[in-house]
């Protein structure tokens, strides 16, 4: 044999066994863009979808879950509580601007968070004040920086009740009425019985929440 065809040889034995076969490559190849595709990719904050209202006329808006149904009427047919905030005066002068219904309501219980506003004199001189029947904590509460006076009222007749946890504040020269609202029937006097598709304490935890997307823009 030929000396030069023996070292030949032998190099190219040596360079064999110092590269990796073609499966150990693509493991390695593989194993790197997993790491990589792993090291991009983003954290999911599964954050609850929002919806977004927004008055221009009263300068605020609320980012509200998306679930919740808006409506621009506040009649419903209890207790006298279409008018535009919870337990004004008859004839007082206002507007409905939204109410938010939490999903799940129905005829036993219903809850939402309305928001009206008036601009009559006599209704920005009394914005803040309580009505007979508050009853509950009182005082002031801090929502996104606007400092609203707080009520809790209350009432029932004929088996039918009304709670709510207000919210007043005068505001660009209009009194601003936020009502938490929870209203229905005793579902005892039903045969058989019906069950209320929540209680109040969920509705109002529910209502609080929905409460802190709402912010001036003016």
């Amino acid at each position: 044999m030929r000396p030069w065809i023996s070292l030949a040889t032998g190099l190219l034995t040596l360079l064999a066994g110092c590269s990796p076969s073609s499966p150990d490559r693509a493991a390695t190849q593989n194993a790197a863009s997993r790491h990589d595709a792993s090291q991009a990719s983003p954290v999911s904050t599964r954050s609850a979808p929002l919806a977004h209202f927004q008055s221009s006329a009263y300068g605020f808006r609320v980012d509200y879950p998306q679930d919740m149904i808006a409506r621009r009427s506040f009649a419903d047919g209890y207790m006298r509580n279409d008018a535009w905030k919870a337990w004004a005066p008859p004839g007082s002068p206002g507007h409905p601007i939204v109410a938010l219904i939490v999903p799940g309501s129905d005829d036993i219980t219903r809850a939402a968070l309305r928001i009206g506003a008036s601009r009559d004199p006599q209704a920005v001189n009394d914005c803040l004040t309580a009505p007979p029947n508050a009853r509950g904590d009182h005082g002031t509460r801090t929502v996104n920086g606007a400092r609203f006076t707080y009520f809790e009222a209350g009432d029932a007749a004929m088996n039918h009740y009304m709670h709510t946890h207000s919210y007043r504040l005068v505001h660009d020269g209009a009194c601003i009425a936020i009502d938490l609202m929870v209203t229905g029937t005793n579902p005892q006097v039903y045969s058989p019985p019906r069950t209320p598709p929540f209680t109040k304490s969920a509705a109002f935890a529910t209502l609080q929440k929905a409460l802190q997307g709402f912010h001036f823009t003016l």
